[in-house]
């Protein structure tokens, strides 16, 4: 049985039982239980009076494992071992201090570069990081974003473009939203998404790593410059095809009014046989055409000046009320006999903040092509305040605008189906829409041939 013990407890199993023994007292010893071992030893103890254990065991196992001695020089042996061991660690261990040491050393001396730097241990925890980094993660307290030990390899932001334990460079372009992550404590400064250009090196020492390298450098001005830059080159290419169109509808547009000048002129001056009355009334065309060319002439220059960014809005604050009334006056003496204008003013007299004249020429406009397209009926005008903006809604009982006008309505120069003419709206929609999108409004319209037009703009304006 103790044969057996020791086999099961020591795990040997290439022996039998009667190569290994031991006494039953050592035997009640390792088993630990103390009613046991006080039992064996009084039996142990008769045992030794009556002389069986020396009859059985031999005369010099009486006295057991008390008996035994471990000699001198195993300890002295042991104890050398241990101030070897003990020895050789503190030397490794400072050999590998030094070793970290004089590589920081060589990063950190390029801690106070203009891009961000942080170090890494060789699982990803960082060691360091310079001002610049601070900075741009937004990190107040360095030592106590530090203490929280953050791993490059977890980071929702650069941890998926890296990989553990790889030492090929990572150089990446990534884009940091506002607010990025509720539990992560950097780049919770951030008020605008922040583009980001970082380089990851693991340095190598023989076969392992002891650290990785992160630099990365805030290039959100560049990106900007970047889009800026392709805006632009769109906005290029889209005019230069839309050159072409431009010249050939303002030529056709310019070349009516002028021939019939150039052609009536001609008649007064070469022909002897006009009378008197023939003469009058090619006078009259000859000064219609004239002030249609002019007004034409004029509405090209203001919608060239809004296209090309030249206009500024000075904005006061405006009594709309008094604004409706004073193009309602104006607008009366130009109406076609049988026709009505009707102004509606909402419930609440309320002031807006925006430019006056730039909201009586979209209002105008508006109106002169409803004026223009309504020879019978009524045309009312609705405002109110809705969605933090200006909302304006111009109704007319005219004749509608037909399905081919509809997609280019206020785009008449830019598509080349079209041709500004008497069939046309003309230049005020195109203008009119120019002005609201350059305060960054909306426009739009609803009209069914023959029954009438509703067009509607929005202009974002706070209240006064």
């Amino acid at each position: 049985h103790p044969a057996k013990y020791l086999i099961s407890v020591s795990g040997v199993e290439n022996v039998d039982y009667d190569d290994v023994g031991i006494s039953p007292r050592e035997y009640c010893y390792c088993s630990h239980d103390t009613a046991l071992i006080d039992a064996i030893n009084v039996q142990l103890d008769k045992m030794k009076v009556d002389g069986t254990i020396a009859k059985i065991y031999g005369a010099d196992f009486s006295y057991g494992i008390h008996s035994f001695t471990i000699p001198d020089f195993v300890y002295y042996l042991f104890g050398s071992l241990a101030v070897i061991i003990l020895g050789i660690s503190v030397l490794l261990h400072r050999l590998r201090r030094k070793y970290k040491e004089s590589d920081l050393m060589l990063v950190e001396s390029g801690m106070a570069i203009a891009e961000a730097l942080c170090i890494y241990d060789v699982h990803g925890k960082m060691l360091s990081l310079n001002d610049t980094a601070c900075d741009l993660m937004g990190i107040t307290d360095a030592k106590a974003f530090l203490r929280s030990r953050p791993n490059i390899f977890t980071c929702p932001f650069f941890g998926k473009y890296l990989q553990e334990g790889s030492t090929e460079k990572v150089i990446r372009t990534i884009c940091i939203p506002p607010k990025p992550c509720p539990g992560l404590m950097a780049f919770q400064h951030l008020k605008a998404p922040l583009y980001v250009r970082f380089a990851f090196k693991g340095i190598t020492s023989g076969n392992s790593i002891p650290f990785y390298v992160l630099t990365f450098s805030d290039i959100s001005e560049l990106m900007a410059t970047q889009k800026r830059l392709e805006e632009e080159k769109i906005r290029a290419e889209r005019n230069e095809r839309l050159k072409a169109i431009f010249l050939n509808n303002v030529s056709h547009a310019l070349r009516t009014p002028l021939n019939a000048i150039v052609g009536f002129s001609d008649v007064i001056a070469t022909s002897e046989n006009v009378d008197e009355v023939s003469c009058h009334e090619m006078i009259g065309l000859i000064r219609q055409n004239g002030h249609q060319l002019s007004y034409f002439v004029d509405e090209l220059i203001k919608l060239s000046t809004i296209e090309g960014n030249e206009v500024q809005f000075f904005k006061t604050a405006l009594p709309l009320k008094d604004v409706f009334d004073g193009i309602y006056h104006e607008s009366c003496t130009l109406l076609k006999p049988g026709v009505e204008l009707n102004i509606h003013h909402p419930e609440n007299n309320f002031k807006v903040e925006f430019d006056q004249m730039a909201l009586e020429e979209m209002v105008k406009q508006l109106l002169s092509n409803a004026m223009k397209n309504t020879v019978k009926g009524s045309i009312g005008v609705r405002y109110d305040y809705q969605d933090a903006g200006l909302y304006v809604e111009v109704t007319d009982t005219g004749c509608g605008i037909n399905d081919q006008l509809k997609s280019s309505i206020f785009n008449l120069l830019q598509n080349k189906d079209t041709y500004v003419q008497s069939k046309t709206p003309g230049l005020g929609l195109s203008i009119c829409n120019a002005m609201i999108n350059a305060c960054q409004g909306k426009i739009g319209m609803e009209s069914r041939e023959g029954e009438g037009s509703t067009f509607w703009f929005w202009i974002p304006c706070p209240l006064c």
